[in-house]
């Protein structure tokens, strides 16, 4: 009996975890590669989550055995869910691409993905609470077998970008899926036919905890925080590395795989890690990520990803370490599981719905850091002093380290020494703060002062004019005195750049494109390539940007751009920060900017209509993998007139998809040039970059770009072309 409970179990939470990176990916092509998506589509799955648990806690609780088995089993056979299967979404689905895309896409997973993952869902509480009812010797504690399911999730996570995506398509795979759900009916089934037949009696197992104290509303808010922060701060940690190396399925799992794991071994029956040693870890830990936090601190990527990962990790064990350790009885299990949800819900909500409407930048990241840091449980809860005054004092004394962190953050800021700089306004500072580890309030309250101290910190992205934070991140123009330019910022990417006059704080020089769009680089190149061939020229650019490619256009021209972001065009238009949209209206050319992603936008425009097509389109240093497939080329090719160039902007420091850009070119006739522009001349404002250059033969390549910097593919063989429905980013990591 235990083995049939624990393979269903195993079974629907590997099926729940298989489609979340699923559907994720099937929108791809129609939202864009922004790590949103990824947190659009798991708050949705912990939502519906949540509804299968509250179902279920209903259920078992309102109803009779016999009741609630005829419920389940017309549960299973909902019409409703068997008909969304295999799952897909509606061919050429969009959404107006001046707002944010939020509750289209909900509206959209609740109509085609939603009926068959609630029937899913309602898994875990059900047959848990089914098995505490039983005659087994492990009934009076069924929590094990959260464990055996969490772990069915964590394996088919790992599956997913290590197996799955690699050996099936997406449309494959869905119809996989829909097998498995139906495999799923009959197991579930089966389970309610033993619970009948190996019912408790009165006094065994179940009976004996159905005189369960009542729970207290304060033990209850304390499982709903600690159930929160660990899923805020896996929405925060997915962002971080989504957004600095790329938006695919293998990183969106990473994250959510520590989250199940640290489940699967603090509710497993043996317990291989103490649960005080994560005690201690976390707050030092929480620390030196607080410190990095508060430089800026870009790289190496090496090294911030694991550290934060270690960080949230060490996190979950202490929150779910601390819900495991103050589980209720069997009989009230449903009603914990149904709050656990809830704390998840309202987590992951959090940071994907509310944050981006309160917040003008990303900041829950940290502050679920300084909220996990305030409820862990003290070293010594002995002698740890809960009085007011005790209280009082760890409100001073945070107060206090505050104000000598941003006195020193301003204080020092004419330091020509960095290193002494950092030795006295954030090393000091965070020694004080170690200090108070043994008071979690104190502590933590204590590194949201170190924290906050950072605002008052000289920024190396220089003094912040403006920011715009969307559904596809935070934009920011900033000022560099020292150099004399505006900058557009995604992430830790610089987007534009342009010279400023000191005397007016006005733009000028709208004719001069710096960073990796430099005359002297391959992007000059290019432009007089199709200068030289077409007067005038119809060009359009895939990213906007701060318009930097404006700045080449000639009287008669006709530029499109095509931006996901409606904050990155207002930015673009402002002429108080970036002028090269206007300069070029100015001169005569005509310049569009065309808002959505361009898999759904650049359809509309004409076939063979453009010379040059530049394909631009970042999220920081993440490149939208559904730009990079073969359905996306067959769409460039069919844009392009015969003696067209297509220009892809490959610069990355993580990832190398010049071997994939060259068998995609294969794999739809056309020839390649790649150069890398490792040396741009001296001078504030250029930026090395590599670019490729595609056309439909040799000839045109030769013709449009003589310099020899620009080379031809070597020999030797290629990576498999992506598709839409096949993409594999392990194979371009540098």
């Amino acid at each position: 009996m235990l083995g049939l409970y624990a393979v269903t179990l195993f079974w629907s939470s590997a099926l729940l975890f298989v489609v979340q990176p699923l559907v994720a990916k099937m929108l791809l092509p129609t939202l864009g590669g922004s790590p949103a998506v990824w947190n659009t589509c798991l708050v949705f799955f912990q939502a519906v989550l949540l509804a299968g648990y509250a179902y279920a806690h209903w259920v078992s609780r309102w109803l009779g055995p016999r009741t609630a088995l005829v419920v389940h089993a017309a549960l299973l056979l909902m019409p409703v869910a068997l008909l969304t299967l295999p799952l897909a979404f509606p061919l050429g689905w969009s959404h107006d691409a001046s707002r944010s895309p939020v509750l289209p896409l909900l509206g959209l997973l609740t109509v085609h993905v939603g009926p068959a993952f609630l029937v899913v869902s309602t898994s875990a509480p059900m047959l848990s609470r089914w098995f505490s009812g039983t005659d087994h010797e492990h009934a009076r504690d069924p929590y094990f077998l959260y464990a055996a399911s969490n772990l069915g999730s964590l394996l088919s996570l790992l599956a997913f970008p290590l197996l799955l995506e690699r050996w099936l398509s997406s449309g494959r795979l869905s119809q996989v899926w829909a097998l498995g759900y139906l495999l799923l009916m009959l197991a579930v089934l089966g389970c309610a036919v033993v619970s009948r037949w190996r019912t408790a009696k009165p006094e065994s197992a179940d009976g004996a905890v159905r005189g369960a104290a009542p729970i207290a509303w304060r033990r209850r808010l304390r499982w709903l925080g600690f159930a929160f922060v660990p899923s805020s701060t896996l929405l925060g940690v997915t962002t971080f590395i989504t957004t600095d190396v790329a938006s695919t399925p293998l990183f969106w799992v990473v994250p959510l795989a520590l989250y199940l794991t640290s489940f699967v071994l603090v509710f497993a029956r043996r317990q291989w890690l103490p649960h005080g040693a994560w005690v201690r870890v976390l707050p030092a830990l929480a620390l030196l990520v607080a410190v990095l936090i508060r430089l800026e601190a870009t790289g190496p990527l090496m090294l911030l990803v694991p550290l934060n990962l270690a960080v949230f990790f060490a996190l979950c064990m202490v929150c779910h370490g601390e819900l495991a350790r103050d589980r209720p009885a069997a009989s009230q299990l449903t009603e914990f599981y149904l709050l656990l949800s809830i704390g998840g819900v309202l987590g992951g909500a959090f940071n994907a719905l509310l944050a981006p409407a309160v917040f003008p930048t990303v900041i829950e990241y940290p502050l679920a850091l300084v909220l996990a840091l305030l409820l862990c449980p003290p070293r010594l809860p002995a002698t740890h002093d809960g009085s007011p005054a005790a209280r009082a004092r760890d409100l001073a004394l945070a107060g206090a380290l505050f104000a000598l962190a941003a006195g020193l953050a301003v204080g020092l800021r004419s330091l020509r020494s960095e290193a002494l700089y950092f030795g006295l306004a954030v090393c000091l500072p965070a020694a004080i703060a170690y200090g108070f580890v043994t008071r979690p309030v104190r502590f933590g309250l204590g590194v949201g002062g170190l924290l906050l101290a950072g605002a008052f910190a000289p920024s190396a992205a220089g003094h912040t004019l403006e920011t715009h934070r969307s559904f596809f991140g935070v934009h920011r123009v900033t000022r560099h005195s020292e150099t004399g330019h505006h900058v557009l910022m995604h992430g830790t990417t610089a987007h534009g750049r342009q010279a400023y006059d000191p005397s007016t704080q006005t733009p000028t020089a709208a004719t001069t494109a710096l960073v990796y769009y430099h005359a002297a680089g391959p992007v000059g190149d290019v432009m007089r390539g199709v200068a030289s061939r077409s007067a005038p020229a119809r060009i359009g650019v895939v990213g906007l940007g701060a318009g930097s490619l404006a700045a080449y256009a000639r009287a008669g021209d006709a530029l499109t751009f095509y931006e996901i972001d409606p904050s990155v065009q207002r930015i673009a238009e402002d002429t108080r920060y970036f002028t090269f949209l206007a300069g070029a209206r100015q001169r005569g050319a005509s310049v569009d900017v065309t808002l959505g992603d361009a898999r759904v936008t650049l359809p509309g425009a004409p076939d063979a209509h453009f010379d040059l097509l530049v394909m631009d389109a970042f999220s920081s240093d993440s490149i939208p993998l559904h730009l990079l497939t073969e359905e996306a080329f067959a769409l460039y090719a069919r844009k392009l007139r015969p003696e067209g160039l297509l220009a892809f902007h490959i610069s990355n420091r993580h990832l190398n998809v010049y071997p994939q850009l060259v068998s995609l070119s294969r794999a739809t006739g056309l020839a390649s040039r790649l150069r890398a522009d490792d040396a741009p001349p001296a001078g504030a404002g250029t930026s090395a970059s590599d670019w490729a250059v595609l056309a439909r033969s040799e000839a045109t390549l030769e013709r449009a770009l003589p310099h020899p910097t620009w080379r031809s593919p070597p020999a030797g063989e290629y990576p498999r072309p992506w598709s839409d429905d096949h993409s594999n980013v392990l194979s371009v990591l540098r």
